[in-house]
């Protein structure tokens, strides 16, 4: 999350970040009482403004351990090696939480991290009609900025049973690419350009 992110929120009438997803709340100081005492990530806009760009980068991967658990941080931090080629955290963590799988976890990331792609709405529109993709595979939830996409070419008869409510999955959503397409505009597509068959 940034600061952009944070002002974007307010600017469109938002006043609560609940798990990750803005809200509007008309008796904020109500809610927040309501709260339980051991709630996490429910925090004001107004009180983010304040906040360093560190500070707001937690707020995500918190989202993804408060709903998933440490599998959920296991992809955050995957994510966020995999994008800004930062390895220490990623690599603390797999040696922690999963040693005996460590590091073919690891190298299979930086596998990753060697063919993704960045592009542009266009560019990937462009890769979906070449390549005939019919389903993206987010790892994070896949409509925001950052989630890194997978192509797959799906038989038309199992797609519908595969890609269900996609769009309600947190992580490793299966979606259409018009879903892509139509809800989101971002500056950059993060995209492994392997298509599975």
């Amino acid at each position: 999350m940034t600061r952009e992110q944070v002002l974007d929120y307010i600017c469109l009438g938002y006043n609560v970040l609940e798990n990750g997803r803005p809200i509007y709340v008309q008796e904020v100081f109500e809610y927040l009482q309501e709260l339980d005492e051991e709630e996490t990530g429910v925090f004001l806009l107004e009180d983010l403004l304040t906040w360093n760009q560190k500070e707001l980068d937690m707020i995500e991967g918190q989202k993804y351990y408060d709903e998933v658990g440490e599998y959920g941080r296991k992809l955050f931090l995957r994510n966020e090696a995999i994008r800004f080629g930062k390895w220490d955290k990623y690599e603390a963590f797999l040696s922690s939480e999963l040693p005996d799988i460590a590091t073919s976890e690891l190298e299979e990331a930086q596998d990753v991290a060697g063919r993704v792609k960045q592009m542009t709405k266009d560019e990937l529109r462009a890769w979906i009609d070449r390549n005939r993709v019919n389903m993206l595979t987010s790892d994070l939830y896949v409509l925001d900025v950052g989630s890194i996409l997978r192509g797959s070419i799906v038989l038309t008869g199992d797609i519908q049973f595969i890609i269900g409510d996609g769009l309600e999955d947190l992580i490793e959503c299966n979606v259409s690419p018009m879903d892509v397409l139509n809800l989101t505009d971002h500056e950059v597509y993060w995209v492994d350009p392997v298509v599975k068959a």
